[in-house]
């Protein structure tokens, strides 16, 4: 999705209702606390391949609003892209909804539309079986707008519109405020959430420029963790050893037999995968009886680099 440097820099004041999800571990396209931290700190782009089903979704939108809309004789209509909450200040939260609900004796809400495929839908029969997501998605906009209720329209398969109204929850609301102010807070203090064992991909996408001098730090804390590093690393390493042991005992046991059956265990399987016809380009042979046109046909081009993590404890010194 493609913004103009105005909006990205207005998104970065708060936190959006497709973006709050990740603050739980939830977010849209394996958005986190830290990618969502590092985008409005503007040190990691946010720009998404439009997939196959986000290109579907989009395109489908309108027409599921407006069965939806024929269905229930309730009106909706479009609002602007973005509406921010009342007390920006406060309530650092902004959302652009689907469609506003309008002309309804319980007054405005949010019509949220949802496209899935069979297989993600196929067990959602109630509002008990929408995934989270979607409705702390739904209660961060009503929280915005100052609603009361909300609607998810959910065509599933792209033969079964599902309904499911969404009452005003005050508790969640309160709790969505608390996280997205404590966020923010860190966005604009430069305090990052904790990383975890899956943050290497964010990390690398942000900081893959690399080539800053060397920084020095006297935090007991990170030398703790580096003395853990190193630990750790050796005790992964005694750990793969273990591992290949014991597989190896089997495969002596095993030999040409591809498993063994183990009573109150289960099994262990060494097969064989098909053997599969391939080509191969004999290079050396091309060159040395072409080398013109071997030399023809070959283009330099750089291969870029990329960074790498080492510990380098210091060495101790022969006494």
């Amino acid at each position: 999705m493609q913004f103009t440097k105005e909006i990205l820099d207005e998104r970065r004041q708060g936190v959006g209702s497709s973006e709050v999800a990740a603050l739980f571990g939830l977010g849209y396209a394996g958005q986190t606390p830290l990618s969502l931290y590092l985008e409005k700190r503007g040190e990691l782009d946010r720009t998404l391949e439009q997939t196959e089903a986000m290109t579907w979704g989009s395109l489908l939108e309108e027409p599921i609003a407006d069965e939806w809309s024929r269905r229930t004789s309730i009106k909706i209509r479009k609002q602007p892209m973005m509406k921010w909450a009342e007390n920006r200040a406060l309530q650092p939260m902004f959302a652009s909804i689907d469609r506003q609900i309008i002309g309804h004796p319980r007054g405005p809400g949010v019509l949220e539309v949802k496209n899935y495929s069979e297989w993600t839908g196929r067990a959602i029969e109630s509002i008990e079986d929408v995934p989270p997501r979607v409705l702390i998605q739904v209660q961060h906009q009503l929280s915005v707008l100052g609603y009361a209720w909300g609607v998810i329209a959910m065509l599933v398969g792209g033969n079964r519109l599902l309904t499911f109204e969404v009452e005003r929850d005050e508790e969640a609301i309160t709790q969505l405020i608390t996280m997205c102010q404590a966020f923010m807070l860190g966005v604009q203090q430069g305090m990052p959430p904790a990383v975890d064992a899956h943050s290497d991909s964010v990390l690398a996408s942000a900081y893959a420029k690399g080539g800053d001098p060397a920084i020095t730090s006297t935090d007991e804390n990170l030398v703790r963790i580096a003395q853990e590093l190193t630990a750790w690393k050796t005790k992964t390493k005694e750990a793969e050893d273990e591992w290949e042991l014991r597989k190896n005992v089997f495969k002596l046991v095993l030999r040409n037999a591809e498993e063994i059956l183990l009573p109150g265990y289960g099994a262990m399987a060494w097969g064989r995968t098909k053997d599969k016809p391939t080509r191969v380009f004999n290079e050396g042979k091309f060159k040395a009886e072409h080398a013109d046109l071997y030399e023809t046909y070959l283009e330099k081009t750089l291969k870029l680099g990329h960074r790498t993590f080492r510990d380098c404890p210091d060495k101790k010194k022969e006494s």
